[in-house]
């Protein structure tokens, strides 16, 4: 939740991550990704893989609004803190991933990769794409 642009820009150097590689738009997402027409950037709208470290309820649900008309068969979904939450209950990103999952039917998310003991991928399925007719493909 601190990390400064400048760092943010050096990290992604350091990982090989030229600066013309991504689109960063600084701000929070009440204000910035969930009134997309105001900022002035031009947004992705062809996503193949998404990292979402939102930490909290409220910020992943814009995250998962957003990506919900970018959502396509195929497309990786990293959640960075989907193990982090309440000890009594469901919360934070999980909670908002679950909630996405059960108002919006057009995908299932399969697990893809557990990272550390908080994050989890997934790997966007069409619910609508037929299954393959290739015998060697299960």
């Amino acid at each position: 939740m601190s990390t400064s642009l400048e760092n943010f820009k050096a990290i992604c150097r350091q990982n090989g991550i030229p600066d013309e590689d991504y689109t960063t738009v600084p701000g929070y997402y009440q204000d910035t990704i969930a009134h997309e027409d105001r900022i002035g950037l031009p947004l992705p709208n062809d996503v193949a893989m998404a990292y979402i470290d939102c930490d909290l309820f409220s910020s992943t649900k814009i995250v998962f609004q957003f990506l919900g008309a970018r959502m396509k068969h195929g497309m990786i979904l990293a959640l960075d803190d989907y193990f982090c939450y309440s000890p009594h209950t469901l919360s934070g990103e999980r909670l908002a991933c679950l909630e996405f999952l059960r108002n919006d039917r057009r995908f299932h998310f399969s697990p893809f990769v557990q990272f550390g003991w908080h994050g989890m991928s997934f790997i966007v399925e069409d619910r609508a794409m037929p299954p393959s007719s290739d015998p060697g493909i299960l």
